[in-house]
């Protein structure tokens, strides 16, 4: 059972890697605040996932039987990093939307973007079910978190196509320029949460 788990740890991470590759092209041939801010979330969650699956890893992998201390302890760790790695990128993207927020430009080519998000959702509802059925089979602390994790990062997604979508259909209102800024804000706002519930969650094991 272990071992299954893990491949399902080590597949997020392996397709995790394409999230940065897909986002920053639709960064690169767009014009969109909200765009960058999602490059920047899918690096710094592919790191995130990453840990996750090493931490998991090294508990299985370990010859001698673990007690729980350790693994609650190794969990706790990983999820500190975590947290770190959400709050650095959310401040990231924080600055740069603010910068924006002095001259906001209209959206353009974003249907890239469009396309990615849309396919983030249901990619990150995938493994939220996955990894809720592994939860509510007594499976590590780790994989309760991961569901919450993909639930967000479903989220997030949902909110960065929607803003696209409403950026482009209102572009011939001035105001519009701004729905790209506030999803900035909203994607800077989902790292900071997150990373405060990861942190949370992780004090608590290491205890």
């Amino acid at each position: 059972m272990g071992g299954g788990r893990e491949r399902v740890l080590r597949l997020a991470w392996l397709l995790s890697l394409g999230s940065p590759v897909t986002a920053g092209y639709a960064a690169f041939v767009g014009t969109s605040v909200v765009l960058v801010a999602d490059l920047v979330r899918s690096v710094s969650e592919s790191v995130a996932i990453l840990l996750s699956w090493l931490s998991y890893r090294a508990v299985q992998r370990r010859p001698e039987p673990v007690d729980g201390s350790y693994v609650r302890s190794l969990y706790g760790r990983v999820g500190l990093a975590i947290a770190v790695v959400m709050w650095i990128s959310a401040g990231l993207i924080a600055v740069g939307a603010i910068a924006s927020l002095r001259d906001p430009q209209h959206v353009a080519n974003v249907w890239a973007g469009v396309l990615v998000s849309a396919g983030g959702v249901v990619y990150n509802l995938w493994f939220w079910r996955r990894y809720l059925l592994i939860a509510q089979q007594d499976g590590p602390a780790l994989f309760a978190s991961q569901w919450r994790f993909y639930r967000a990062k479903a989220v997030v997604n949902a909110t960065v196509l929607v803003s696209l979508i409403a950026s482009s259909v209102l572009s011939s209102h001035a105001w519009s320029a701004y729905i790209d800024v506030a999803g900035s804000f909203a994607v800077a706002a989902f790292l900071l949460v997150s990373g405060a519930g990861s942190a949370g969650h992780a004090l608590a094991d290491m205890r």
